[in-house]
């Protein structure tokens, strides 16, 4: 779990496994009100919503999420001749995408979407906050890895794509739900196999 963790895990299995494929897989809040617990969304693309620039206020005047800003700077990556890749998401790869698409047909524990997915080391539960989101970013999720590995499989130039179930979303009243992770597994399984197929 987390930006840090997954980035060196991901890292280290490029480097032992050489996959590929990446399908980063778990468990997401829901940021869009059409979206309910049981509900898959494959990832079109990934944004790091952790990586914000806050407007100066003075002390005593408060805070207001609702105005910062993106920072995608720590989305940016190093290219080998020294310059500077700017990033302000990670796409999914289409192949992989249309290859999870496969098996909506058959998934029966919720719809099947597409869409943007939000990723940080915070867990928001401010409903303003989380539309502002859905919003600013269009997410239609938020989790805390999907960005870092598209992030570091672009750095490998390995095809990516993150896959997640709706767990929880305040958004429309739906309470934490840790169970149907297991549907998340069962289903990238289906489309890992469609893959290989």
């Amino acid at each position: 779990m987390g930006m840090v963790n997954v980035s060196a895990a991901t890292t280290l299995a490029i480097e032992y496994f050489q996959p590929k494929y990446i399908i980063n897989q778990g468990t997401a809040g829901g940021h869009s009100p059409d979206l309910h617990v049981g509900d898959i969304v494959i990832g079109t693309k990934s944004v790091n919503i952790g990586a914000i620039k806050t407007p100066f206020m003075e002390k005593n005047k408060g805070s207001d999420s609702l105005v910062w800003s993106m920072f995608s700077g720590v989305m940016n990556l190093r290219k080998a001749d020294g310059s500077e890749e700017i990033n302000t998401s990670f796409k999914g790869n289409q192949f992989l995408i249309d290859s999870m698409l496969k098996v909506a047909p058959t998934y029966e524990k919720g719809k099947v979407k597409t869409g943007v997915i939000g990723s940080s080391d915070v867990w928001n539960r401010e409903v303003d906050r989380i539309l502002w989101f859905h919003k600013t970013y269009e997410t239609i999720i938020e989790e805390m890895e999907s960005s870092a590995v598209g992030q570091i499989a672009k750095a490998f130039n390995i095809p990516f794509v993150g896959v997640r179930v709706v767990s929880n979303s305040d958004v429309v009243g739906e309470t934490y739900t840790p169970e149907v992770a297991i549907n998340c597994q069962e289903y990238v399984y289906e489309g890992v196999k469609t893959i290989i197929g």
